[in-house]
């Protein structure tokens, strides 16, 4: 049976990420195992939403669904999350990894940042630099910031040199971050001899912003990083960096796994990393560690055209799409749009994978006083999971519905190994929508653009979710002006406007009208002595037995108070069908009556008035007559009541 392995690893579309990933498929395809990333992006600008939504993606793996887990805890920034997913993985008793930190009850296979860190500091003392800024990670977030800000400081006290807090800048790991620390550096008027960076793209910011000011790299300034990313030796001058030898991490977790579901035991391993001092610090890099003016150029050529090419197909299809998106009004509109663009991202399988249509899209109780801001949105996955879209291999297909925790139904997961699926969040407005599978295609999946098509599936089935309360809204709104909130029968402007018609299509056919009036009895004694609650149910069964009671070509409505109007119309000849209503409604009340289930007895006085439709010029006279009727009926039944109490009297 295929083995099924949980990864947890954020911002795959960073380079460190990038290798571990690689080296991890690398491992998935030699022991013919399936790798289901649980990942987010991360871009220049983090915002709010989408912090959150990262984590919403770590709530979705249930583990105990894998063979086995491998954790990256240190590209998880959020620390509440991690603690859960760690907390969680210690009751499971399932083979399980850590990459890069040690945690109880799995084995780890790590680099040791520190000495590496500690090594690059004393290289830049070898050479003579004591003015040294310390460019870190996020201090709070990180654990290998951390590691690598302690081995700086070490390296300097050790060295027997003092430096300042202020010389440490604490940044995001994110090239925009180190724009930000360069111009800082500047604006303070500092000059460091060198700047050492926890990672790559920091150092990339920095370097940029210190050419843009006219500095010269390395002459004036010397910096290093930390991962050997792909740009560091594209970059001129090519920038001095530790070699984290993450491919083969990342290998070396999946064999570690799969010995693991052998019967090893857990074990730690520290693998080297490897310096590779290159111009950025004014050493002459080895021959086969810097590429050739002409290789240089070739491979920025073919990254540029690649990137080029993939950039402009995807955002047609994220622009496309996004127009098409704002024509649906449901979500099996929207999912319908998306399965035109599937097929042009260049993916061999895509699932999209729906929370429950019917708990995420619905609408408030048919309440009109309910506000629609206050209704709660759905923040989680739910129970069961639809697989809205299901691309593979150039057709789509379908799956039944599956519990959550499996992320893809169990057929979906077993049809064969070697496969990467990457999982990300459909998240919006802190709503959960549900996630996106795709099988790894590094140009895709690597691509900002992939993410913004993620994010606008996302908005689009929120403008949708928008779009139905709205129109839910406005219903009740439009019921506000016709409807009786206690009875949902028509009020007299809603009966007013819908009886014209009806009552121009009587004349037309030449029938006749009814008016049915009818007057609950005793609801004043009742609100008396019972409270207007039981009132308020009174009236409600009265109206309930009036909705019962109109059928075809008829209207119902509440008057005003306790007297209610049934209105239609019958053929000559029919009139039969008038005494059948009136004896359906005598029979209703006496049923519930009999029920026992109310402290109250359900009565009414009726009054019939019948009239050629053609005759009648406003239906108020109609209904005029009818009330007068009923009224002889009411006094009528109070003089037998009284009639009968001075006999019994």
């Amino acid at each position: 049976m295929v083995k099924q392995i949980a990864v947890v690893l954020g911002a795959i579309n960073l380079d460190n990420q990038k290798k571990i990933l690689q080296g991890m498929e690398m491992g998935a395809k030699e022991f013919d195992c399936n790798l289901f990333v649980f990942t987010n992006y991360v871009g220049t600008r983090e915002t709010e939403e989408s912090i959150m939504a990262a984590t919403q993606v770590l709530k979705l793996p249930e583990f105990d669904k894998f063979d086995g887990v491998v954790l990256v805890p240190n590209t998880i920034h959020n620390p509440v999350a991690l603690d859960r997913i760690v907390k969680e993985l210690n009751t499971l008793g399932k083979p399980m990894v850590s990459i890069d930190r040690k945690i109880d009850g799995m084995s780890c296979v790590a680099i040791d940042s520190y000495e590496a860190e500690y090594e690059m500091v004393e290289h830049f003392l070898y050479h003579g630099y004591t003015k040294i800024c310390y460019v870190s990670g996020s201090l709070v977030a990180s654990s290998e910031a951390r590691k690598r800000c302690k081995a700086f400081q070490d390296a300097m006290v050790n060295n027997g040199l003092m430096f300042d807090e202020s010389d440490i800048y604490e940044g995001a790991f994110t090239m925009e971050s180190g724009i930000m620390i360069g111009e800082q550096i500047l604006a303070e008027g500092k000059e460091p001899e060198a700047i050492i960076c926890g990672n790559d793209d920091m150092a990339h910011g920095i370097m940029d912003v210190f050419k843009r000011a006219g500095y010269k790299i390395p002459e004036d300034v010397k910096v290093c990083g930390f991962d050997n990313g792909e740009r560091s030796q594209l970059d001129r001058p090519s920038l001095t960096t530790v070699d984290k030898n993450q491919k083969e991490v990342g290998y070396k977790a999946i064999l570690e796994i799969m010995e693991l579901l052998n019967g090893k035991d857990i074990e730690y391993y520290s693998l080297p990393c490897e310096m590779k001092y290159r111009e950025s610090c004014g050493c002459r890099p080895q021959a086969d560690d810097i590429l050739g003016i002409e290789e240089l150029m070739e491979q920025i050529k073919h990254k540029y055209i690649i990137q080029q090419r993939d950039t402009i197909f995807m955002a047609d299809v994220v622009r496309g799409m996004t127009a098409d998106f704002a024509k649906a009004k449901r979500p099996e509109q929207l999912f319908d749009v998306m399965k035109q663009y599937v097929p042009q991202i260049g993916v061999e399988k895509f699932y999209l994978c729906a929370c429950d249509v019917d708990q995420v899209f619905a609408l408030p109780e048919r309440n009109l006083g309910r506000n629609i801001d206050v209704l709660d949105v759905n923040d989680d996955y739910t129970e069961y999971i639809d697989i809205a879209v299901a691309y593979e291999k150039g057709k789509f297909v379908s799956y039944k519905k599956f519990p959550k925790g499996y992320v893809l139904p169990e057929e979906c997961r077993s049809k064969s190994g070697g496969n990467t699926f990457v999982v990300n969040q459909i998240f919006y407005h802190n709503c959960c929508y549900g996630y996106a599978v795709c099988q790894r295609v590094d140009s895709v999946v690597a691509s900002g653009l992939y993410y913004s098509m993620l994010m606008e599936i996302g908005v689009g089935l929120d403008n949708v979710r928008q779009r139905m309360l709205l129109k839910d809204a406005v219903d009740r709104l439009n019921g506000m002006w016709c409807y009786d909130n206690l009875t949902m029968l028509y009020n007299r402007s809603g009966f007013s406007y819908e009886a014209k018609s009806m009552m121009d299509h009587f004349k037309a056919d030449d029938k006749n009208a009814f008016i049915i009036f009818m007057d609950a009895d005793g609801l004043k004694a009742a609100n008396d002595t019972l409270g207007h609650e039981v009132g308020d149910m009174m009236i409600r069964e009265i109206g309930s037995i009036v909705h019962k009671n109109v059928s075809g070509e008829m209207l119902g409505m509440r008057y005003g108070g306790d007297e209610f109007v049934l209105f239609g119309g019958y053929k000559d000849g029919h009139e039969y069908k008038l005494e059948r209503i009136l004896q359906s409604i005598r029979d209703d009340m006496k049923e519930v009556n009999e029920s026992g289930k109310h402290p109250f007895v359900l009565s009414a006085s009726m009054g019939v008035s019948t009239w050629k439709a053609r005759e009648i010029d406003s239906l108020d006279e109609v209904i005029e007559q009818a009330d007068q009727k009923m009224y002889q009926e009411k006094r009528a039944k109070k003089l037998a009541a009284a009639e009968a109490a001075k006999k019994n009297g």
